[in-house]
């Protein structure tokens, strides 16, 4: 009996998962697509940069949604990022970009070669390469100030995000922002204007603080962990975007 392609995609899944096991690779299993149809097979898989199996310097995680058409492997499958850390939306844009040209070339190098074997293992460690591009880099901007992290383009590839003390990660969401631009956007007592009778209206800090990017509210720890990290290195207010 010829392999179905909701038991094909299954196959190439247990295969990566044989691998990567430790990293939960598979959020969810082939299963038939809800939105294109019963004959679309669609998967979702946490995608994650290479860092040697160190997990505490992984920065950057996407949850890509596949989705393969009856074609596959000669037609490439569609992608959408349904969760991504750690990641603004210009190097989303690349990140896209890059993936779509690794999907297309793969499928034309299997139409080229009349080969009808999958490449989901290929594919994901593509993916991998891409994400560690851009892991632990300093490419990217400031959601507060929207000030580029580094403005010299020769030390983008040379400069660590881990190594600035003036750079900080929110460590749920993986949000990246300069350390005094939080600190002030948690912290710090806001002046605005002044009202008809010339007095100052002062606006507080929310009493519970939220990531400037996608709205969560923090942890405990994190505010502690923010608020530690500016008193250990009160320098960068004075050099503040000075990097």
């Amino acid at each position: 009996m010829e392999t179905t392609l909701l038991e094909k995609i299954e196959q190439e899944l247990e295969i990566v998962e044989s691998i990567y096991s430790d990293d939960g690779v598979i959020v969810t299993r082939a299963q038939e697509s809800k939105s294109h149809g019963s004959d679309h097979v669609e998967c979702l898989l946490k995608l994650q940069p290479n860092t040697g199996f160190n997990a505490q310097k992984i920065a950057v995680i996407v949850e890509a949604r596949l989705t393969f058409q009856p074609s596959y492997p000669a037609d490439p499958p569609t992608f959408e990022f349904s969760s991504v850390k750690g990641l603004d939306d210009e190097q989303i844009d690349q990140i896209v970009h890059k993936f779509t040209q690794e999907l297309q070339g793969l499928s034309d190098q299997k139409k080229e070669n009349s080969d009808d074997t999958g490449y989901i293992y290929d594919l994901h460690d593509k993916f991998r390469e891409i994400l560690t591009e851009f892991n632990d880099t300093v490419d990217g901007r400031c959601a507060v100030c929207l000030e580029k992290f580094c403005e010299d383009q020769t030390k983008l590839s040379i400069e660590k995000f881990t190594d600035r003390v003036d750079l900080v990660r929110v460590d749920q969401c993986f949000h990246r922002f300069h350390l005094i631009c939080l600190y002030r956007d948690w912290y710090m007592t806001r002046v605005k204007e002044k009202d008809e009778f010339g007095c100052e209206i002062e606006y507080k800090p929310y009493e519970h603080k939220r990531c400037p990017i996608c709205r969560r509210h923090v942890s405990q720890q994190e505010l502690d962990y923010i608020k530690t990290l500016f008193s250990k290195h009160p320098e960068v207010e004075n050099h503040a975007y000075k990097y």
